[in-house]
């Protein structure tokens, strides 16, 4: 059973996760809906200056100094890379890429930004100003969320009473073998947020 504090740092955790991912989706519709001629693809090669054909963590972070955001490192992008790389290799695909910046509740919209053709980005071009800064919204808002979860998660896992299954069975009080949102809503409620 999960002391009274680690049940909210458990709930600042959810929290962060569900606000972090209404925020990214946000800007991933902006990118796409706001910026009818953005092409993943061209976006990807804009940030693959060495077209290897995948992205690491300096590829990233390049991005972002090229678009004057500068609070992050390279092990922050990294660490981005590693979260959306699906093969776990260290880098991140267009197909990885693709999952990090089209919105993912607008299906419609995923799917006409993914079919639109693209554009050739130079080595030593950057793309038209808006998709610019839309992209780069997206990339540091991912930033953003994946630094305040890796410190949330810190804070929770150092409780003494905390282990994955403890959160679990915190979160599935009736032992029902799933985590639904009547679950969810349940354990938000006696955390004193109603959702």
């Amino acid at each position: 059973m999960l002391s009274l504090h680690t049940e909210r740092l458990l709930r600042d955790v959810l929290v962060e996760v569900m606000e972090g991912e209404v925020g990214s989706e946000n800007l991933r519709q902006i990118l796409c809906g706001a910026n009818p001629d953005f092409s993943p693809y061209s976006a990807f090669m804009r940030i693959d200056r060495t077209a290897e054909e995948h992205l690491n963590g300096g590829n990233l972070l390049q991005f972002l100094r090229d678009n004057h955001i500068m609070q992050f490192t390279q092990g922050d992008c990294q660490k981005l890379i590693n979260f959306y790389d699906s093969d776990q290799n260290g880098f991140l695909s267009y197909q990885d890429f693709l999952q990090m910046v089209l919105p993912c509740e607008d299906l419609p919209l995923r799917l006409e930004t993914s079919n639109r053709p693209f554009f050739r980005v130079s080595r030593f071009e950057t793309l038209p100003v808006t998709m610019e800064v839309a992209l780069a919204n997206v990339v540091q808002q991912e930033l953003r969320v994946l630094k305040q979860l890796e410190k949330l998660t810190y804070d929770l896992e150092r409780r003494p009473d905390y282990s994955a299954l403890s959160v679990y069975r915190c979160i599935d009080r009736l032992n029902e073998g799933r985590i639904d949102t009547i679950n969810l809503e349940r354990f938000f409620k006696e955390n004193g947020l109603y959702l």
